[in-house]
């Protein structure tokens, strides 16, 4: 399988609390992934990362071999520079232009009748060469300045999660974000603009089962309905990886037994997917492969049946005690 999805060290720091620490792992085209981990453990900060939310504090992430947070281009360097340069002279000029206002206007307009515009600029630019102008601090800090904004707007341009979309990577969010007062089909078009077209739209609330709800207001769909709604707004961007955080949250089994399903024939669509999950009879039965993070460290990854008998992740989800009791063969109270 060829790999679609490569995350090499990723670090994240919110201040002194490293949420997520040397990341690692990979997603293979056409498989289910499934990141678990005990609440706390850093998974949607793992997201955020991979979806463009959060820049990366350290390592790096390639989507289909492209980084997802390029580095800064000759031309990206060449407009930082321009920006940098435009900022140190408006700030000299700023800091200034008290003395230029008084030097090449007031002082000229005393003795000048009609105003001379030429001689007011040449006498501010014989004050701006002069050694009393202070010039260089102005300058310097007005550079520095627009040279870091530059910069930081740069850098969250390339790491935007709009990017992603143009990458064809598409994710919900644990937390329900739909447009409670549209229509379902207006929340499928929001999403899909000029991407697919009207029947295109139809056939894909149909796949979803919302095709009989198409004009309902999404506020009016039960919870598992519009949990479904959220799966097709983000299929309708067209993705090749679908980013999935916690999506059976709240669902009774028949639910969640249909979502399982939902989820299989996404993946048949040729669509890879990784999700994040806490319902472990979902991810058993579905994941061909699951990871397991806690206190922000990638501790055990492999198959399902492979990580349900890793120490690592009894200790993590259950505690030490119960894996010294499985492993003595006693009976865990």
């Amino acid at each position: 399988m060829s790999i679609i999805l490569s995350a090499q060290d990723i670090g994240v720091r919110f201040g002194g609390l490293h949420a997520v620490q040397s990341v690692s792992l990979t997603v293979n085209k056409g498989e289910i992934v499934a990141l678990i981990g005990p609440n706390g453990a850093g998974k949607t900060s793992l997201f955020n990362v991979l979806s463009g939310v959060y820049a990366p504090s350290s390592g790096a992430a390639d989507f289909d071999s492209r980084p997802l947070a390029p580095r800064i281009t000759a031309r990206a360097w060449l407009t930082i520079s321009g920006v940098a340069i435009f900022a140190g002279l408006l700030g000299a000029l700023l800091y200034n232009l008290q003395q230029l206002w008084q030097v090449g206007i007031i002082d000229l307009y005393r003795y000048r009748e009609p105003f001379s515009w030429s001689a007011a600029i040449q006498t501010a630019w014989g004050f701006l060469k002069s050694a009393d102008s202070y010039l260089a601090l102005p300058i310097l800090l007005g550079t520095l300045l627009g040279g870091l904004g530059a910069v930081a707007v740069w850098q969250r341009i390339i790491s935007a999660p709009h990017r992603m979309i143009a990458l064809n990577c598409a994710r919900t969010f644990q937390n329900l974000r739909l447009f409670n007062e549209l229509t379902v089909l207006e929340n499928i078009s929001v999403a899909s603009s000029e991407a697919i077209s009207g029947p295109k739209k139809f056939e894909l609330l149909k796949f979803v089962s919302l095709d009989h709800l198409a004009n309902s207001p999404a506020s009016s769909l039960p919870y598992g309905l519009q949990r479904r709604l959220e799966i097709a707004r983000a299929l309708a961007t067209e993705p090749t990886l679908l980013l999935l955080d916690e999506p059976a949250a709240g669902m009774n089994p028949t639910e969640s037994d249909a979502l399982m399903q939902l989820i299989l024939d996404i993946r048949d669509r040729g669509i890879t997917v990784l999700l994040i999950e806490h319902d472990m009879r979902l991810v058993m039965r579905l994941a061909d492969r699951v990871c397991v993070m806690s206190s922000g460290e990638l501790i055990a990854q492999g198959t399902p049946s492979e990580v349900q008998r890793d120490p690592k992740v009894l200790e993590a989800y259950l505690g030490a005690e119960h894996v010294v009791h499985t492993s003595s063969g006693d009976r865990p109270r």
